[in-house]
């Protein structure tokens, strides 16, 4: 049985008294492989090599997050512009580490990512299902950029006319939600986002999965909610009775799969069986389920949004 323990002896050549049995934990949220791990798991789980994290900033509008290191592999979430990514391994082609925001675990390509600098300004978001970053403040100007709505985007503090400087061009401030904001109706987000394609893995870049589209319309809301369904299921409170009316808002949970009410019978969500993100009566979802899956909502959930 793997074993964790205590360092003894001098700092540079410490040895290791066993002690217990390795902790259970989730490998898609903790960064640990066969012989490397975050240096903050030391003493919890033992591995040859630990490494401190270097925060780096996706650079491009998005990057898919795998789970080995092929762009042949399994992807398993998206890095948005902006966002920052925990690398604890590095190659010429390949970093390896955590997504910041959800430490979500995984290979990113080396190329996605550029050098982060201190303090982290990129509080301001893209609101729009996507918007364009303009090399002048004017819609007939070059286009650098096209940033996916959740990307975090750093403002200069000036403004021209109807754009925001930032990032050396000009967005469109409209589709921009400041720092601080939080959506009065972020459920208008989801529903903004209907005819989106469904991806596994996505976050918004390449298109969206069910948890990835209940992740990022809480986040406009200000509630960090973890990646996969399953773990926001675990997360959250609120929960509702089986009698108790649905409203706006509320999360509904089947086995893999999550969805937002828009009405007491309407749920969006984005569903591999129609490829893409629609709104469709709650009842059809249960029979679906029912017939596919022989199975019916997990839990419903109220969390405000």
């Amino acid at each position: 049985m793997s074993q964790i323990g205590e360092p003894m002896g001098d700092d540079s050549r410490p040895t290791f008294r066993l002690h217990g049995p390795e902790e259970v934990f989730d490998p898609r949220v903790t960064p640990v492989r066969d012989d490397l791990a975050d240096i903050a798991l030391a003493g919890r789980i033992f591995v040859p090599h630990y490494a401190v994290p270097i925060v780096m900033r996706c650079g491009v509008p998005g990057a898919t997050l795998y789970k080995q290191a092929s762009d042949r592999s399994n992807a398993v979430s998206e890095l948005l512009f902006g966002e920052v990514f925990a690398v604890l391994d590095i190659t010429e082609s390949w970093a390896w580490g955590y997504c910041l925001h959800d430490h979500y675990t995984g290979y990113v390509a080396r190329g996605a990512l550029e050098p982060m600098t201190l303090p982290d300004d990129y509080g301001s978001r893209v609101k729009a299902n996507a918007t364009a970053l303009y090399a002048d403040a004017d819609s007939t100007a070059n286009v650098r950029l096209t940033l996916p709505i959740g990307s975090r985007v750093r403002l200069d503090n000036a403004e021209e006319g109807r754009f925001l400087a930032a990032h050396g061009g000009f967005l469109f401030a409209a589709h921009i939600a400041e720092t601080g904001d939080k959506a009065s109706d972020p459920v208008a987000l989801a529903e903004q986002l209907v005819g989106t394609p469904y991806v596994w893995g996505g976050r918004g870049y390449r298109g969206l999965d069910c948890s990835g589209l209940v992740q990022l319309v809480a986040g406009f809301a200000g509630i960090q909610l973890p990646r996969d369904s399953d773990q926001q299921m675990a997360a959250l409170t609120g929960d509702l009775a089986a009698e108790e009316p649905l409203r706006r808002g509320d999360i509904i949970f089947f086995s893999g799969h999550v969805g937002i009410m828009v009405d007491e019978a309407h749920l969006v969500h984005a569903t591999g069986y129609h490829m893409q993100v629609v709104v469709e009566p709650l009842e059809t979802v249960e029979a679906r389920f029912a017939k596919h899956k022989n199975s019916g909502i997990l839990a419903r959930k109220r969390i405000g949004l």
